[in-house]
Parts: C-alpha cells; sequence; structure tokens
C-alpha cells in the first residue's frame, strides 16, 4: 500500500515538474525599434548614432544588426523618410536613386546570434512609397551565403505610405535554433511596384520602410531548473510519507537520525546528480520534452522507493532499539 501511494505521489509531482519545465516563456533575443520623436527629413541615420550601413543600424537593444541593399549587392544607407507614414511619423527607409537604382534581390536584412535559443520567431513592420517595392518574402540562412524562404512568409503592400506589420510573430524554421550568426532576409520578391505597375527593376525613385523589428527564442538549457524541481519533488514525498505514517517516525531518536541518514546517502545525492547529467545533454529538437518526462517520472519513482526503504530501516532499527 505503501509503495503504490508513493508511486502515485511521485507521479503527480512529476506533471507539475513537466508542465514547469514545457512552460518556458519566448525571450526577446534582439529588439531593433527606431523612434521618430527627434526626427529630421531626409537624415542619414548614421547621423541620429544608430550605426551606418556598412557596420549595420541598431537601436538600444544589443545583440542584432540591420542592413540593407537597393541593389541586391552593395549596402544602402539608410535615413528618415520626408513625409508621415499614416498616422506613425517618418520612418528608417532605403531609396532608390540615380546612383542607386532597383537592382534584382535588393532586400532588409537582419543579422542576429541565435546561440543559446530554439523556437526562433520573427517580427517586422514595413511598408513603401507608390514607386517602391510591393511584394516581398522572408528567407533565412546561417552562412549568408545560401538562403532559403521560409514557408508561408510573403507580404504585398496594399497602400502607399503605411506601415504594415508584415511579418507578425512568424515562425522560422528549426535551423534558425541555436546558430552564431543567423541571417532573417526581408527580400524584394517581384518587379511590381506599390502603385500596381511593372517597372520596379531599374528604376531610380521610390522606398521601403521598416521599423519595430523583434526576433525572440526559447532558452535551451533545462538542467537546472529540472535538477532543483526534482530536488523539491523528493523531499515532498518523504514529507508525504512520515504523514501517512507517523507511528514510523516517533520510534525513537536513532529513527529519526537514521532517517536523515538513509535519505542524504551519497547514492541518492549521486543519483540525482547523474539524471541531471542526463538531462542536460537530452536532445533539444522536437522530442526534448517527452524525452525529459520519462526521465523525471523514473526518477521520481526511484525518490518514492527510496523513501519507503529508508522509513521501514528507521522502522527496524527503532524495534530492536527498544528490544534492548
Amino acid at each position: 500500500m505503501r509503495h503504490i501511494i508513493c508511486i502515485l505521489l511521485c507521479l503527480v509531482l512529476c506533471a507539475a515538474t513537466c508542465t514547469a519545465v514545457s512552460a518556458q516563456e519566448s525571450e526577446t533575443i534582439t529588439a531593433i525599434v527606431f523612434p521618430n520623436s527627434s526626427a529630421v527629413a531626409e537624415e542619414n541615420l548614421s547621423v541620429s548614432g544608430y550605426g551606418d550601413k556598412d557596420s549595420g543600424y541598431a537601436s538600444s537593444t544589443v545583440g542584432g544588426r540591420l542592413y540593407a541593399s537597393v541593389s541586391g549587392t552593395d549596402y544602402r544607407k539608410l535615413e528618415w523618410s520626408k513625409g508621415e507614414y499614416q498616422d506613425l511619423g517618418m520612418q528608417p527607409v532605403m531609396t532608390g536613386g540615380t546612383k542607386n537604382p532597383w537592382g534584382n534581390g535588393a532586400f532588409l536584412e537582419i543579422r542576429v546570434p541565435t546561440a543559446g535559443y530554439e523556437s526562433i520567431t520573427f517580427s517586422a513592420s514595413i511598408g513603401a512609397t507608390k514607386k517602391g517595392p510591393r511584394d516581398y518574402k522572408l528567407q533565412i540562412s546561417t552562412d549568408g551565403v545560401n538562403y532559403s524562404d521560409v514557408a508561408g512568409q510573403v507580404f504585398s503592400i496594399p497602400a502607399n505610405k503605411i506601415l504594415y506589420p508584415a511579418f507578425d510573430n512568424a515562425a522560422l524554421p528549426a535551423d534558425a535554433a541555436n546558430v552564431d550568426m543567423l541571417y532573417i532576409r526581408i527580400a524584394v520578391a517581384s518587379n511590381m511596384m506599390v502603385n500596381g505597375t511593372a517597372g520596379l527593376i531599374g528604376g531610380t525613385g521610390g522606398e521601403t520602410a521598416i521599423n519595430n523589428i523583434l526576433v525572440s527564442g526559447i532558452p535551451m538549457a533545462v538542467s537546472t531548473t529540472a535538477y532543483s524541481t526534482t530536488t523539491r519533488a523528493s523531499e515532498a514525498t518523504t514529507t508525504t510519507t512520515e504523514a501517512a505514517f507517523p507511528e514510523q517516525t516517533t520510534a525513537s531518536a536513532v529513527t529519526a537520525d537514521t532517517t536523515t541518514s538513509a535519505l542524504s546517502a551519497p547514492t541518492a545525492q549521486e543519483q540525482a546528480s547523474t539524471t541531471t547529467t542526463m538531462l542536460s545533454g537530452v536532445n533539444t529538437g522536437d522530442d526534448r520534452s517527452g524525452t525529459q518526462i520519462s526521465a523525471l517520472v523514473l526518477l521520481l519513482t526511484l525518490s518514492g522507493f527510496i523513501a519507503v526503504g529508508a522509513t521501514k530501516s528507521a522502522k527496524n532499527v527503532g524495534s530492536r532499539t527498544q528490544n534492548n
């Protein structure tokens, strides 16, 4: 009966533990947001202290930088737009011009390290003037050379000078997780302009705007959380066992000392340490949660049996002490 009670308690505590492990929240890896309260029309963003076209632009949050290219090969500076984008004021834009006509493969690109994170998501707002590019697609790369399209992540700007949340918490492929540098590219996807006519490529006018960039992910490390939760579960199992069978905990001072010694024995510590090490090395792919649950069930069930065994041992010692 005592074995069954301990096992049931372990399973209940395991369920709570697994919920805590799987409920990790997404964290911001980088946020690049350009406030326009002090913006000056057509002023280069480098004057505002946000960086430059070669080293990339960034705001106050460390971790990622923004690059732009009208031609698809050379970097292009960002500057504040002339007029307002709806009621959102001036926005950072890259523009086509006589010396910088629109070419094949124009893009806006965010570079950010995602080491230690998985389940990467991306958000950004974009807009354009009537002679700017209408169609865009999202791409990623882990080497800055080979890019692949993110399935289903395309956007067409429907109206002139409006900033749209074009990519809103878009889920990126698994390849985006845990890399030293991730390249996220908003690539111009056609020759169409916002005014509905073809002729973007080679054009010398128009602009595209970008702001409110956010890259998020879920931390991959779980070993510390698993260890602390497992330790608390083992202690809770022992306490509950003592409450259910009080006659086993009041035999004598010797009984208490023996129970304490049994619960703190090196074997129990080594077992918990070994399981923690196992969890820290678990594959962090899609099947991670199932593996962690199995490991925790095993550990907590064994903790229950250890507690029962320690209690029985203590009872026997107490009985012998009384008989003597």
